[in-house]
């Protein structure tokens, strides 16, 4: 960390010394131009001049502004104004203009091509807009030009060169007006297109003071004042040699168009009005003179009233696209939640006129999460956008379909039977016979669907309502893939039950119904020796009795309880691990607990298995703490920095049910895992093909090996086949029925005749 701020800090120090830098060979320039305007101090000024030029075409593709092309317009702009600079002494001319001139304008306009092709490119909103507010203030401007410079000198032999002398600044404020709707087109600042800014706003300045000057000097240069020129050309310059040039050119999100449009109003106003005033100081000299400057006047005020009825049109607009997106989803379009349940109670209030059953169809897409732990989000969202595309091409009229969340849609409508919706369910499941196809993946994937409705009077709200529908999806799920089920009085028993027990765990969890049973894992010569356990959680309910794991625990990440469940686990998991180990007088036994995806997110989980080990006064190297192939590869930033801690506190990561999941080999690489139990699936082949079962567990361990993961636990060991096989290929550690069943710690150490000697009180939760 202190090194990287060092490096910034350098950094930082180098980027003004080059900025100081410039400025004072730029003013150096500038000076020497001004004591001798010919020879060195032409060099001078043409030399630095073709540096910032040069520097605008390297500096915005070494800061990845792209496209090239673009920046490479700006410099040849500049570099053909130069051209006019250079040759403003000369008297050649090209039709009715002098050279000089014809290179001034060309750049001018080559500029003004430039602005316009960024404003382009920020986005694919018309841009009438800026061409009225462009327009509004070139008519401005021409009308203040006009009446100083060119009005006063009707009928005299000077009158074209005036109008041509007043063309500059009008140019010039055309350039200021497309860079400031440059700048508020920009959702991020970008300091590249103020350096830029200031660059043309010298240029403003410079002309006009010629401009006034050249009413009573015609042609007459003042080296002084070219000399400004410098600081323009290194405006330019030190823009896009700018890191935030790069900002310039990417497409700009059309968000928050009111307060960019109010914004451009009120510089076209000041804009608009200010050469009005001006104007009225100046009297009128004749007919051309009043023929003009009412043709400009009424220029502005028509371009006003257009351009508020552009911002009134683009308001109106915006606010409609803001209604748009607070309704609906932006992957899919759909209406999201809060639509979805606003349309729902229109349809409940309505349904009691029409008699009708209101039903809310639930879908849930199966194994979804494996699509963006396989392939990525990238492809998930692909597969989204499909999904409802085809829901929505088989929608009826009446009914509406939203996207609830992630892979979540849901759908309500009108039916006359109960029996009716789950007809429309089933319609919905065929839909996704097909497979589909996203980023080159042929993807098979289709919904379970829960389903409730609701009767005329019964005074459901929509929340009750996509509730059960919701809680009859999840029934679909637990009885199998692809499923619907309606929400009946059996579901809703059922839900009350759970409900219920839900209520009863999170009382066990603060109470003692709640304990874990140890089962050893075998080690050492021949697999003989104990190493240690693991921790499984127990739940003996005063009614129930006991509650298999296979319930509670998925009840526990349903009900968000997971993480205090783990806690408890965790802390009762070390407690009597430590107290066996006392007890059986072997300081080398560890225990591994099992440790949900939900518990590595919690900001506190690491605190509390440091403060764990430390109260139960068991060693960091003796807990192991086990996550699931899937909860590793779908990992984030919070998952790996907590398995970095972990690890550094000396704790042992392991990979559990390995040989199931999603897991890689990168998986294993770049994860902080020094531990693996193999599935007991990949045992329990040994009973059915002992060569292939032989030939793929010694594959399997001789790859951990090589990944120097040599602590690995082969699960499920149920026959004294298995452990034989497994002793062959190498794998060191074992654990199954063969070794002996869970047990408390009482009764293993009652097993080696072994008491606790009242630790049990000293280590209570």
């Amino acid at each position: 960390m202190r090194a990287t701020g060092l490096a910034d800090d350098l950094g930082s120090l180098r980027s003004r010394a080059v900025v100081v830098g410039s400025l004072l060979v730029v003013v150096a320039c500038a000076l020497l131009y001004t004591w001798r305007p010919d020879g060195v101090g032409q060099v001078a000024f043409v030399g630095t001049a073709i540096s910032c030029v040069a520097a605008m075409a390297i500096g915005p593709p070494l800061r990845n502004a792209r496209p090239r092309r673009l920046w490479v317009l700006a410099a040849l702009g500049a570099l053909i104004f130069l051209l006019g600079l250079v040759n403003r002494d000369s008297t050649a001319t090209i039709g009715p203009l002098e050279v000089a001139d014809l290179f001034a304008l060309s750049g001018y306009l080559t500029l003004i091509g430039w602005l316009v092709m960024l404003l382009r490119r920020l986005g694919k909103r018309p841009a009438r807009g800026s061409a009225l507010d462009t327009v509004a203030v070139a008519g401005g401007v021409s009308l203040a030009m006009w009446s100083v410079t060119v009005a006063p000198r009707l009928g005299q032999a000077v009158v074209s060169d005036s109008i041509l002398w007043a063309i500059y600044p009008v140019l010039d404020v055309i350039l200021i007006s497309l860079s400031v709707q440059l700048i508020l087109r920009l959702r991020a600042p970008a300091l590249s297109m103020w350096v830029i800014l200031f660059g043309l706003i010298m240029l403003q300045i410079v002309d006009t003071i010629y401009t006034v000057v050249w009413t009573d000097r015609p042609g007459a240069m003042i080296p002084a004042l070219t000399s400004l020129f410098l600081f323009a050309y290194w405006g330019f310059a030190l823009g896009a040699c700018h890191p935030s040039v790069a900002r310039i050119t990417r497409p700009q999100p059309d968000v928050g168009l009111g307060i960019e449009r109010a914004r451009q109003r009120s510089a076209l106003l000041l804009f608009m009005v200010s050469p009005a005033v001006v104007s009225t100081f100046y009297p009128i000299r004749g007919v051309v003179d009043a023929l003009v400057r009412s043709s400009l006047l009424a220029l502005v005020i028509i371009i006003l009233f257009i351009r508020l009825a552009v911002t009134m049109s683009d308001l109106s607009r915006a606010e409609e696209t803001s209604r748009h997106r607070a309704s609906h989803d932006q992957l899919t379009d759909l209406p999201n939640r809060a639509a979805f349940l606003t349309s729902l109670e229109d349809r409940l209030a309505a349904s009691h006129a029409t008699s009708g059953i209101v039903a809310v169809l639930f879908l849930d897409f199966d194994d979804f999460k494996r699509v963006n732990d396989t392939w990525g989000h990238h492809v998930g969202d692909s597969l989204l956008i499909q999904i409802a595309a085809r829901l929505a091409g088989s929608k009826g009229e009446r009914e509406v379909l939203s996207r609830h969340g992630g892979d979540e849609f849901v759908l309500h409508t009108v039916v006359d039977h109960p029996d009716e919706a789950l007809a429309r369910a089933a319609r919905m499941q065929r839909q996704f016979i097909e497979p589909m196809r996203a980023h080159g993946h042929r993807i098979r994937i289709g919904p379970s669907i829960g389903i409730a409705c609701a009767f005329p009077g019964d005074g459901q709200s929509p929340g009750d309502l996509v509730r059960k529908a919701d809680e009859a999806l999840y029934e679909a799920k637990r009885n199998g893939r692809g499923l619907s089920v309606l929400f009946d009085t059996a579901l809703e028993s059922r839900s009350r039950d759970q409900s219920a027990l839900a209520a009863d765990l999170d009382e066990a969890i603060l109470g003692d119904d709640l304990f874990v049973e140890l089962q050893p894992i075998m080690g050492g010569h021949r697999l003989r020796r104990k190493v240690g356990w693991e921790a499984l959680a127990r739940w003996q309910h005063p009614q129930l009795g006991s509650v298999p794991p296979a319930m509670f625990v998925p009840m526990a990440e349903d009900r968000g309880l997971i993480v205090a469940l783990g806690r408890t686990v965790l802390v009762r998991a070390c407690r009597d691990a430590q107290r066996l180990r006392r007890a059986l007088d072997d300081d080398s036994l560890f225990v591994s607990v099992n440790v949900s995806p939900m518990q590595l997110l919690d900001p506190e989980f690491c605190e509390h298995v440091a403060q764990t080990l430390q109260e139960t006064g068991l060693p960091a190297r003796c807990l192991w703490l086990e996550l699931t192939e899937t909860s590793l590869v779908d990992r984030g930033h919070a998952s790996m920095n907590a398995l970095q801690t972990l690890r550094a506190m000396g704790v042992t990561i392991s990979v559990d049910d390995f040989g199931t999941g999603y897991a890689s080999l990168q998986t294993l690489l770049t994860l902080p895992v020094n531990c693996v139990k193999l599935d007991r699936s990949l045992v329990s082949r040994i009973d059915e093909d002992a060569g292939e079962a032989t030939d793929l567990l010694s594959s399997v361990v001789a790859l951990l090996n090589s990944l120097h993961i040599s602590m690995i636990v082969a699960e499920g060991v149920e026959t004294r086949r298995q452990a034989d096989v497994l002793l062959a290929v190498g794998c060191p550690m074992a654990q199954g029925w063969l070794y002996g069943f869970p047990q408390a710690a009482d009764e293993i150490a009652g097993r080696h005749g072994r008491a606790f000697h009242g630790l049990a009180v000293a280590a209570a939760v």
